[in-house]
């Protein structure tokens, strides 16, 4: 029987197989539906498939009633322009788990339209951990995010369009080699394994693998991708390289990937703010990562947080009134309630938990 995709559940199985306009295989026939072929169909904007009547455990399949999708408030053109990428990403995720290889000109024009936008709005990009709603879409979240912040540092930074743009490309495919590790490694919500954390780790060689499928392809994506996790101290992974060993692109991306990561709810632990985040790379805490960059986030934070509210630790919201670099984490705050001017430098027992 045909149903909507919105109706299917884990365990249906699929009557014929199904493709992508491409016309790429997204799901044989047969197939048991997980939740993650569930969602892939959903990213390839498949409405409809056949499945049997029957579920794998032998019970009969009773549609779901759809459920009546939420009126969003109208999207901004960033807003827009983001999702559209992340499903786009999504898109190519699956599609190197399945054998494709990257044709980087394909990937270019929705690409540089989302980097330009976020050139013009870094605001968004400060604050972009608050698009990631549900935990299974961090992977295509992150890379997002992390190429247009890192297209945005690299403008600030005097990078022409274009280079700003191919750092932003190696932002979006750094972790590209992730869709080679088992997908029960990428689900997994709890710690993992030393014998897991060495394949996690093996990703950015696997990414370098997959980019050089592309000829076209500068050597300057690959080495940005490659190079996200290395340290200029030499204490990153996969090689321990040096500063003087490493690209100018490994160096912002590795700033951009650090903030969008521990901006972020995971799973298995609360985002930190964005205030907590940039002092502990200061204080290099995340390890040694290049200081213009981060400067660069710094002043990024410092020009656009004037107005943010916040949750303190007793509770009360209170909105930024003024920041510097020394008083990241006890700002001047404007209680909300009360109105009360408030210096939390001056407040031991008071700070920042995390944004409203």
């Amino acid at each position: 029987m045909k149903v909507s995709i919105s109706q299917l559940q884990e365990g249906c199985v699929s009557s014929g197989d199904v493709r992508s306009v491409t016309p790429h295989l997204l799901v044989k026939n047969g197939t048991v539906l997980t939740s993650r072929d569930i969602e892939m169909l959903e990213v390839f904007l498949i409405q409809e498939i056949d499945v049997s009547q029957y579920k794998e455990d032998g019970t009969v399949f009773t549609p779901m009633e759809q459920k009546k999708k939420k009126s969003r408030v109208k999207q901004t053109l960033f807003e827009k322009l983001y999702y559209d990428s992340v499903r786009k990403f999504q898109q190519l995720f699956y599609g190197f788990q399945n054998g494709k290889t990257l044709n980087i000109q394909s990937v270019r024009p929705w690409l540089t339209k989302c980097l330009n936008e976020g050139v013009r709005q870094p605001k968004e990009l400060l604050f972009s951990s608050r698009f990631l709603d549900k935990p299974t879409l961090y992977l295509p979240n992150h890379a997002v995010s992390v190429a247009m912040l890192s297209a945005y540092l690299a403008f600030k930074m005097g990078y022409k369009k274009q280079d700003y743009e191919d750092i932003g490309m190696a932002g979006l495919l750094a972790d590209i080699g992730m869709a080679k590790m088992p997908p029960s490694l990428l689900e997994k919500t709890s710690g993992l394994l030393a014998q897991e954390r060495d394949a996690i780790h093996n990703h950015p060689i696997i990414s370098y693998h997959l980019l050089r499928q592309d000829e076209s392809m500068n050597e300057g994506i690959r080495l940005g991708a490659f190079q996200h996790h290395e340290r200029i101290d030499g204490s990153g992974y996969p090689l321990q390289l040096e500063t003087t060993q490493l690209h100018p692109y490994g160096k912002i991306v590795a700033v951009a990937d650090v903030y969008h990561a521990l901006t972020c709810d995971r799973s298995y632990r609360k985002g930190l703010t964005p205030f907590h985040v940039i002092k502990g790379m200061m204080d290099q805490t995340y390890g040694a990562l290049d200081p213009q960059p981060v400067r660069l986030l710094l002043q990024l934070l410092m020009d656009f947080s004037i107005g943010t509210k916040v949750h303190l630790s007793n509770g009360a919201v209170a909105e930024i009134i003024y920041v510097d670099e020394h008083t990241l984490l006890t700002p001047l705050v404007r209680m909300v309630e009360t109105d009360e001017i408030i210096p939390l430098q001056q407040k031991e027992n008071l700070s920042i938990q995390s944004l409203c």
